[in-house]
């Protein structure tokens, strides 16, 4: 859900969108000559700080302080490391050497961080940008960014997490990847009006790291105290923790085991019958429709002169879900056309009871003929395809219009129902409960989110859905 030109600003100023964040954006729009003067600005200042840095203190610093960005995992600094991006710019403006040390003085290590230090021997030499701009990404913290809105190959707008700060981000290249609901781990620099991304961890995180940051903004601040900034740079141990430690979580995890709602491995199976007739086949079988009348199975079918079934689709249902609180359960499809009749389902167990029930309903002259295992890729392979992007669909048991309104009523069935569920993420309270507290609404709008990127992956779950979700448990919060 995008906010709308004429919508509330998420900032909070009371202000529409449209007013206070979208002029901006296009104020500092890439084509801006500030934005242009900045952009050419950070790889500079990068080079001049490191000259700086060898010049006065030697590199050793470096390894000083990226034993301590890594939290004593490595003693020698990688300039190899997909880590560079985070650990220069939290270098130059945010560290501060613990003690005096050969060849820097106690005196230096006060005039710490490097910009700082830069600053203090340089400022009447350098321009009026480069000394705003160093000031102002020595007063910003990295932090964990929410991302509010996007803007592909433009820009986005960032809430801080820590401290509730909201700034129109110009950016091209990660607006381009990163969707709106993920999180950021990033410094973002404002200058006159001008907002850019100073350092960003090369990974964005899932909507549901917002647990471990809204844990960490209670340890950083346990009386509720308002978050700076300062603050944030004074538990930048803390921070740095956080983020090591989401970020190994996310790139060791173990690889997601495809399954169906029944916890069987996913792999499509079809089987095939060959039966005397359309109209016996669809006897048999419309049985395996529970709650659709035959007149409702026939809506699409194709008869002969003598109004006999001649081809019919059928949805394999079971009544009600062991794991959730649904009227039906979609088991697969049934193809029947002429007389051959496909079943297709999304497990060898679900494969092999199909079987079971076809060889007990069947009229005498029916026989078995195949079941056809395959796997996702095998199943894409062998249709030319190359594996879909993520997010799009590649459930062939979704492709049916009447498989796909089943699904989706029961989406909207279980998640009417779900606002009234114990969840694990909310602390075993329900969404509803979870709605009283400030911390408790962020974390159910992060499920939300997690929710939206799910849609083209999940069968059956819609925006629309999500969108009656939200206001429902709004409209709580309202009353």
């Amino acid at each position: 859900m995008e906010v709308g030109r004429n919508q509330p600003c998420p900032c909070g100023s009371g202000r529409k969108y449209k007013q206070r964040h979208l002029e901006r954006q296009s104020e500092a729009a890439p084509e801006g000559g500030l934005w242009r003067q900045v952009h050419s600005l950070v790889p500079r200042m990068t080079k001049d700080l490191l000259h700086f840095l060898r010049a006065s203190y030697g590199v050793s610093l470096l390894d000083d302080a990226w034993f301590e960005f890594t939290l004593g995992a490595e003693k020698t600094f990688d300039s190899e490391s997909r880590q560079v991006a985070v650990f220069l710019p939290w270098f130059f403006y945010e560290w501060v050497p613990s003690t005096a040390r050969p060849g820097l003085s106690l005196t230096e290590v006060h005039h710490f961080p490097l910009a700082a230090a830069y600053l203090r021997i340089n400022r009447r030499i350098e321009n009026t940008l480069t000394v705003s701009y160093l000031e102002a990404a020595g007063a910003a913290a990295f932090s964990f960014h929410d991302v509010v809105t996007v803007s592909p190959g433009e820009g986005f707008v960032l809430r801080d997490a820590l401290t509730g700060q909201v700034a129109t981000v110009v950016e091209r290249s990660a607006s381009r990847m990163v969707p709106r609901g993920n999180i950021l781990f990033a410094k973002v620099v404002s200058l006159d009006g001008l907002a850019v991304l100073d350092g960003c961890s090369p990974l964005s995180f899932p909507p549901l790291v917002k647990a471990d940051v809204i844990d960490l903004r209670k340890r950083i601040a346990p009386q509720r105290t308002a978050i700076t900034p300062e603050l944030i740079r004074s538990q930048s141990g803390a921070v740095l923790e956080q983020y090591h430690q989401t970020t190994e979580r996310l790139l060791n995890s173990a690889p997601p085991v495809f399954q169906n709602t029944a916890g069987d491995p996913l792999l499509f199976c079809r089987v095939t019958y060959e039966v005397p007739s359309a109209q016996a086949a669809f006897d048999a079988l419309h049985s395996l429709s529970p709650g659709q009348t035959a007149s409702d199975l026939l809506v699409g079918a194709t008869k002969d002169e003598s109004g006999q079934v001649g081809a019919a689709e059928l949805p394999w249902l079971k009544k009600g879900n062991a794991n959730h609180d649904w009227q039906n359960t979609v088991l697969g499809r049934i193809q029947i056309d002429g007389t051959r009749v496909v079943a297709e389902t999304n497990s060898e167990r679900r494969a092999e009871h199909f079987r079971e029930l076809a060889d007990e309903l069947f009229p005498k002259g029916s026989r078995y003929l195949s079941t056809v295992l395959e796997s996702i890729e095998a199943a894409l392979e062998a249709n030319g395809h190359a594996p879909p992007p993520l997010g799009e669909q590649s459930d062939p048991l979704d492709q049916s219009p009447e498989l796909r309104g089943v699904l989706e009523e029961q989406m909207r069935a279980h998640y009417r129902d779900w606002v009234r569920m114990k969840v694990p993420a909310l602390q075993d309270r329900t969404p509803l409960q979870a709605m009283r507290s400030k911390d408790g609404r962020e974390m159910v709008e992060a499920l939300l989110l997690d929710l939206e990127q799910e849609v083209n992956r999940t069968p059956g779950l819609t925006r629309e859905i999500i969108s009656e979700l939200r206001a429902t448990l709004h409209a709580t919060v309202k009353g």
